[in-house]
């Protein structure tokens, strides 16, 4: 279900698998904007 958005390209391992766990809605949009800082093609996953 969810995409592990840049985890080939960075090392936000962690983060990404933090992201597993929470799926809130706020949630969500505060990882999609921390993960198009990290990586900016995630903004297109």
């Amino acid at each position: 279900r969810y995409r592990k958005a840049g985890v080939t390209m960075c090392s936000d391992n962690e983060f990404d698998e933090f992201s597993h766990y929470c799926v809130d809605g706020e949630m969500v949009e505060a990882m999609k904007n921390a993960l198009a800082l990290v990586d900016p093609l995630a903004q297109s996953a």
